[in-house]
């Protein structure tokens, strides 16, 4: 979006500005009035599906909060009192954000399209498992985007984990799972010179700490450090739930998906691998995360 706004009647003409130019628009504002549901679903998804599953940001003003809506990829839902809230949030330099994000997904989908796809999902998710956690009073709304966004690149280190162990279609030895587990490490690394190059952004830090932290455990049993408790950072614990959920939800090389029921489960009899907080919050609303 830059300095300028583009205002489109419809969504064939909002299309068409889009398909010309891309990565011109950082923010897409719908207004729901006169607009059918299956339309806007499926406007949500072409972007999503052909432009990029980050940006540009999609708001939906005058529309009630929407699971299927968010799953197509709308990231948040606001009313008249907040329409100039979207143009304000913690990314600080948009222009680097932008670049860097959109970069990195297209590395993602290059490289492997099981990683991109879980990817996507695994950000699907945390919107909407952060949303509930804003109502819960756990976070704030600035927050909560932050996480979303840095969700998508959780596994930014497997990019340089080799793909016949990525995708070995059974059990990985002692020394591949070790390699594997590295891919935490890699990628904090990768975000290093990032962050000394713009240390006010604190976007990158909350990044930093979900690449680097979210395979640590609550009870200690974790990796790449053995952090435990509050230990782990917050965002951390948070996208930790949605990356094993997800994971357990979608077919691997070595075993088909899990039903809900039984990921559920999984999940419930696991308790000591999460924040009994935020694993309460994901329990009493998991039908939402019903595929």
């Amino acid at each position: 979006m830059g300095d300028s706004l583009d205002v489109a009647h419809d969504f064939h003409s909002a299309w068409r500005l889009i398909e010309r130019n891309p990565t011109l628009y950082e923010m897409v504002l719908v207004d729901c009035h006169g607009f059918d549901h299956k339309d806007i679903l499926t406007f949500v998804r072409s972007v999503r599906e052909n432009v990029s599953p980050l940006f540009p940001r999609i708001f939906l003003s005058y529309a009630p909060f929407d699971v299927d809506l968010i799953k197509a990829g709308v990231d948040e839902f606001i009313n008249e009192e907040r329409l100039i809230e979207p143009l304000i949030f913690d990314f600080g330099n948009v222009g680097y954000l932008t670049s860097f994000t959109g970069f990195m997904s297209d590395l993602f989908k290059f490289k492997d399209s099981y990683l991109f796809e879980h990817s996507i999902r695994v950000k699907t998710f945390t919107r909407l498992f952060t949303m509930l956690c804003v109502e819960a009073g756990l976070i704030d709304s600035v927050f909560a985007t932050n996480i979303t966004l840095a969700s998508f690149f959780h596994d930014l280190g497997k990019l340089v984990i080799p793909d016949s162990i990525l995708n070995k279609p059974s059990s990985l030895s002692e020394d591949e799972f070790s390699v594997v587990k590295m891919h935490t490490t890699f990628g904090a690394k990768m975000l290093e010179k990032l962050i000394r190059t713009f240390r006010e952004e604190k976007f990158l830090t909350i990044l930093f700490n979900v690449v680097k932290y979210h395979h640590e455990r609550y009870d200690g049993g974790g990796y790449p450090e053995g952090l435990k408790e509050k230990q782990i950072p917050l965002e951390a614990r948070i996208v930790a739930i949605m990356d094993v959920f997800e994971a357990l939800m979608s077919d691997r090389p070595y075993r088909t998906a899990y039903t809900f029921e039984e990921a559920l489960r999984i999940v419930k009899n696991d308790e000591d691998h999460f924040d009994p907080e935020i694993l309460q919050i994901f329990l009493a609303n998991s039908e939402y995360f019903r595929c």
